[in-house]
């Protein structure tokens, strides 16, 4: 007697005499045709003449007559019409089966999805004193009214630098290269272009500094940041702290703290950089096996000077000059400005010629820009040597020292500013690098105070003007919303005309629904290609069946219960991060996988062929897949430049004929490097 606490566990089963469901795809495409089917299961203990209904509303075109069927006791009986997707929007379904006696039914909400697809179109470059045009073309078969074009114009590498800056400024952690990483780039920074003219108050608060007071906090905290982080015995730094001495790190913070100096702005006093300098001339031999390792603290140890080397480090850089095939184009950046401080110009000549020929050169898909980077690392913990974006701007900051007429410079900027992710680079260390070498450009190059005059025109049409003062940290971008009246079916001709003064960056966005059938594919430093393969069985006498692929015609069919491969391959002239790659598939069609999660990694292709002849790299990039109801996520963190292929299965499920929606791959934090495949059709039999 009394309250009881416990568990039990039972099972039990209900049913209906007559139950009546309804089987149809998860979604449809406007102008798919599919069967949406009525099952009927007799359950009654006897045979019943049975009544089964579909009623569709008007938005799903076809014959919905009823169909009469006799069930025998158990059995079940499927009645199936064929509907057309007629118009977009939530189309209520509604299912039924009714005997004499017995009646049940199901009423289902099936999307239509519009068909057509969110377009955007992206050119971008850079232009000096002149004229330049380019041209977008608006499909005909378009939505009304969803067209729009956007064109920025920004002068100079400056606005392009701010943006980067918050970045640094709010990043909340502070090892020795993060410490490093903000401080220098931000005070050096903020010093030149305040003696440049520029609004102190009005640059602070651009950069995320809540006054004059803010700024000096920040580099207080800063210095006290990189004062714990050095040994007192021996000068140099370590990573987090002065217990594990670093000499890689060392160097970094000596050349940041060098600098700084220069412009008066050091945060460490003189005898301590001479400490660090001392610790980094003693450990030199220590890495003659690692010549880039020499070769970098060559590079801070020329920054700390005035003009001759260290003794020992003399030595180094007389046995580096005679090996520069032991060195990555980043160790021939550092070894090329360090022949150049100590005057020996003629080695500094070759050292560049030499890193020239590494250059990997391209025009990005679907764009005008030409770009130049160096590396081939990837990731930032283990190719510091050898990493694109910091290895591209010590190889630009040895152009502009050595030889500052080189056309590779130019083209080295403009991979630099695609590179960005959200207006900065991957890193604290990637975006500092980048930030100093692009200054090292602008202070040479662009005169602050100079106004450079831009009109925009679109179709004849002048729709923007502006002169450009680099002087006013805020007014250095001229941003045009084109009308919708301004904008033609057809070609669209967008003229930039640059008055002299500093050089401009631009970029010109179209955006559109585009409504064609099929869907072309599309190219903004990105190509998308997506193949349908039917999937062959051939038995062999002793490996078991062997497996090949077909590729699918346009409209070509399939049956009910056949899996199909899906092949997406994704062509990039740059390394990129964080990806997003959105795969609509057919709605007749269904994952074979089964839970969303890290999917097959995508692999790198020699060269883009047919599956049947693919040839792989052995390079892989990790995948982390979503399924959803219309589609396939898919994520990739860091993807190199090259041809990468992603594959993976779907199932027939549904018969119908069926548009399968454009795969669009896009830079997560850059939208504007994407690119879409074209749209596919397929049929599926019962």
């Amino acid at each position: 007697s009394g309250p009881a606490l416990g568990g039990g566990r039972g099972a039990f089963r209900t049913h209906v005499p007559l139950a009546g469901r309804l089987q149809m795809p998860r979604f449809l495409v406007a102008g798919d045709e599919t069967d949406l089917s009525v099952v009927a299961n007799n359950n009654s203990g006897g045979r019943l003449d049975v009544v089964m209904a579909l009623n569709v509303p008007p938005g799903l075109e076809g014959g919905t007559a009823a169909r009469n069927e006799r069930i025998d006791p158990g059995a079940s009986a499927h009645a199936s019409w064929r509907v057309r997707a007629a118009m977009p929007g939530m189309q209520a379904v509604t299912g039924s089966a009714s005997s004499m006696i017995y009646s049940d039914g199901m009423e289902v909400p099936l999307e239509v999805i519009q068909h057509g697809f969110e377009q955007k179109l992206t050119r971008g470059g850079r232009l000096s004193a002149g004229k330049g045009t380019l041209e977008l073309e608006l499909p005909a078969a378009h939505q009304e009214g969803s067209a729009s074009i956007a064109v920025t114009v920004e002068a100079g590498l400056l606005p392009l630098m701010l943006r980067a800056l918050p970045y640094l400024v709010n990043y909340p952690y502070d090892c020795t290269e993060q410490t490093t990483s903000r401080v220098l780039p931000v005070s050096l920074i903020v010093k030149r272009l305040v003696e440049e003219g520029a609004d102190e108050a009005q640059l602070l608060k651009m950069l995320g500094f809540d006054g004059r007071d803010a700024y000096d906090a920040f580099r207080a905290k800063a210095q006290q940041s990189l004062e714990a982080k050095q040994q007192e015995t021996s000068g140099a730094w370590g990573w987090f702290s002065a217990v594990y001495p670093d000499a890689y790190m060392t160097a970094y913070a000596l050349w940041g703290q060098s600098l700084l100096r220069t412009e008066g702005e050091a945060l460490i006093e003189d005898y301590r950089l001479d400490e660090a300098g001392d610790y980094l001339n003693r450990h030199l031999v220590r890495f003659r096996d690692f010549p880039d390792m020499q070769a970098w603290i060559l590079f801070a140890l020329s920054s700390a000077e005035d003009a001759e080397l260290p003794d020992d480090a003399k030595s180094t850089y007389a046995t580096l000059i005679e090996k520069p095939q032991s060195l990555s184009p980043a160790g021939l950046a550092w070894l090329a400005m360090v022949a150049e401080h100590v005057g020996d110009q003629q080695r500094a000549i070759g050292l560049l010629k030499r890193l020239k020929s590494m250059v990997v050169q391209a025009r990005e898909p679907g764009t005008a820009l030409e770009t130049a980077h160096w590396g081939r690392g990837f990731h930032f913990y283990y190719s510091w040597n050898d990493h694109p974006a910091e290895a591209t701007a010590w190889a630009l900051m040895a152009m502009q020292r050595i030889e500052d007429d080189s056309p590779l410079i130019d083209r080295a900027i403009n991979w630099l500013a695609k590179e960005r992710i959200s207006g900065r680079w991957e890193s604290t260390r990637s975006t500092c690098i980048a930030l100093m070498a692009l200054e090292e450009v602008r202070r040479a190059r662009e005169s602050i105070g100079s106004e450079t005059e831009v009109t925009v025109l679109v179709n004849g049409r002048c729709l923007g003007a502006a002169e450009l003062d680099p002087a006013d940290v805020a007014a250095h971008t001229l941003q045009v919303d084109v009308p919708p009246g301004s904008i033609r079916t057809g070609s669209n001709k967008i003229e930039l005309r640059v008055g002299p003064g500093m050089p401009v960056f631009y970029g010109v966005t179209l955006s559109f629904f585009d409504k064609r059938e099929p869907m072309p594919a599309t190219e903004s430093g990105l190509r998308v290609e997506r193949t349908y393969y039917r999937i062959v069985q051939t038995p062999t006498l002793a490996a078991g069946p062997r497996l090949s692929y077909v590729p699918l015609a346009e409209g070509e069919g399939v049956a009910v219960g056949e899996s199909i491969e899906v092949r997406v391959l994704v062509t990039s002239g740059s390394d990129l991060a964080y990806l997003m790659l959105e795969d609509f598939r057919p709605a007749g069609f269904e994952a074979v996988e089964i839970n969303s999660g890290v999917g097959a990694p995508a692999r790198e292709l020699v060269a883009n062929a047919p599956v049947e002849s693919a040839a792989y790299s052995g390079r892989e990039a990790g995948v982390y897949v979503e399924l959803r109801d219309k589609l396939r996520a898919a994520f990739i963190g860091e993807l190199p430049e090259g041809v990468w292929e992603l594959r993976y299965r779907l199932r027939a499920e549904t018969p119908g004929h069926f548009h399968a929606l454009p795969a669009k791959v896009e830079a997560m934090y850059s939208p504007e490097t994407r690119g879409t495949s074209a749209e596919n059709l397929i049929e599926v039999s019962p």
